[in-house]
């Protein structure tokens, strides 16, 4: 992917690491969230929950493929749980089921990041 630049006329290398952040590389940078979130004195501007899964309606293994540390779980997890949460309850008002039909077995999985509301 380091020639993509070179090779297509259209793409372009953006330098600010807070697009598309992630747990593979944001457990390991500085994380701030004062008035923004931040990382690495970057914006967050979208953050990619890769391997954020969900068992039921209230226990989630926050990422599966790397342990995350309690800053990082703080900041950016925490809210995105409480968002979840708020909408299954809308979700819920239109089909109780469906949830159930979309988590996925804790059984199936080892559990990294546990959370449980």
């Amino acid at each position: 992917m380091n020639d993509w630049p070179d090779k297509y006329e259209k793409v372009g290398i953006i330098s600010n690491i807070g697009i598309n952040a992630t747990a593979w590389y944001s457990h390991a940078s500085v994380m701030s969230g004062k008035n923004q979130l931040t990382i690495n004195e970057c914006p967050i501007v979208f953050y990619h929950y890769s391997g954020f899964l969900s068992f039921n309606k209230n226990e989630f293994d926050l990422c599966f493929y790397v342990k995350l540390p309690q800053k990082l779980i703080r900041l950016v997890y925490i809210p995105y749980i409480n968002e979840i949460i708020d909408k299954m309850g809308i979700v819920d008002k239109i089909d109780k089921n469906i949830y159930d039909k979309s988590v996925k077995k804790i059984q199936d999985y080892t559990v990294k990041n546990y959370i449980s509301y």
